[in-house]
């Protein structure tokens, strides 16, 4: 899963980066988590990304009299509890998104990446307590969260990758478009 401007998550299976029918799969910050809950940019309510995005903490910022996310961070860092209260709000949101991942998947591990993983230990807590404690048990016992090794520019390195991965496979393996 990626965590920054927006959530996305890669889904992949025996190696594989898995696309979906249009290529549109791993949209999973616009999965629904409360279908009376603010509008997203999406035009939909509720999506995972209104709770757990910068477009979350953004706002969360300005309602709490602060310039902008890294103000809200650091004053969360300093222990002001409201702005603690928004990073564990994002964290257990995250993990209500990430915990219907593992019960529709059950994947092996949770990979967690992007932008606002400088922030994770302000959120990870509440992230991994909502995952452990509410996914099927038997899907999350030995369910690995990590963070990504290559960090932010992760998914930077991913899309290159799959990109040069493509442009060398056989003309009658390559993805149609």
């Amino acid at each position: 899963m990626t965590v920054g401007e927006g959530i996305g998550a890669g889904v992949v299976i025996n190696g594989d980066l898995y696309r979906g029918t249009f290529g549109g799969a791993g949209e999973v910050g616009h999965i629904t988590i409360d279908p009376d809950g603010p509008r997203c940019r999406c035009g939909e309510r509720g999506c995972l990304e209104v709770f757990a995005s910068d477009q979350f903490l953004a706002a969360e910022a300005a309602r709490l009299g602060f310039p902008d996310i890294p103000s809200l961070e650091q004053a969360a860092r300093r222990g002001l509890d409201e702005a603690r209260g928004v990073f564990d709000r994002m964290g257990r949101y995250l993990g209500i998104g990430a915990k219907n991942l593992v019960n529709l998947l059950n994947p092996e591990a949770i990979v967690l990446g992007g932008e606002r993983m400088d922030a994770a230990d302000l959120f990870l807590p509440a992230f991994e307590e909502e995952v452990r404690n509410h996914s099927f048990p038997e899907a999350a016992k030995d369910l690995k969260i990590v963070p990504a090794a290559l960090g932010e520019d992760g998914f930077l390195i991913g899309a290159a990758t799959l990109v040069s991965s493509e442009f060398f496979r056989l003309p009658t393996e390559r993805i149609e478009t």
